[in-house]
């Protein structure tokens, strides 16, 4: 009898010790699958820095001169339309010459009975049409493009369009670029 408690007790032996041999093995495999995880959670986030950094080097923002284009084409192509009057037209040094072509126009609109006041600078603007000399008159109607969700952004002149009849007979050249 003493023998079959000794045998019991050397397969009781030998199977806590397979017992913590089959423990150990998990336990290190457990180690390695999460070291491994860390791993690729850390070259996740590596390539994700990476990308992120090579996104903002090549998509860098507009120079406002280039976003204030982008404003008058998109006021040109969804816009809405309403008549106004030009205030002022003047070049940037203040001049007030007729015959000149003007750079900066200041007009007049109103919207649901808000009278807006604004001025848009068109140098660049009329050099691209081509313009030599002005034509224009004070209080002379207009057309103005404004943004219905804000009244208070609008414009004249565009590069495809012109709310300005004094410049409507002649073909609007685009910038190069």
């Amino acid at each position: 009898m003493v023998l079959v408690h000794d045998d019991m007790l050397v397969l009781r032996h030998i199977a806590w010790r397979d017992l913590a041999h089959l423990l150990d093995a998990h336990l290190l495999a457990h180690s390695v699958e999460a070291h491994s995880r860390l791993d690729a959670g850390v070259l996740a986030g590596a390539a994700a820095v990476i990308g992120w950094v090579w996104w903002g080097l090549r998509h860098r923002s507009p120079d406002p001169e280039e976003r204030e284009r982008q404003r008058r084409e998109w006021l040109t192509r969804t816009g809405r339309l309403t008549d106004g009057s030009l205030l002022d037209a003047r070049s940037l040094d203040g001049e007030q010459d007729p015959a000149a072509v003007p750079e900066m126009l200041v007009y007049r609109y109103r919207i649901a009975g808000v009278r807006y006041e604004c001025a848009q600078d068109v140098s660049r603007l009329m050099s691209h049409r081509g313009e030599r000399r002005g034509s224009h008159r004070l209080d002379e109607p207009v057309q103005v493009r404004y943004d219905a969700r804000n009244p208070g952004n609008s414009i004249v002149l565009s590069e495809t369009w012109t709310g300005l009849r004094w410049l409507r007979g002649t073909r609007p050249s685009l910038p190069p670029g």
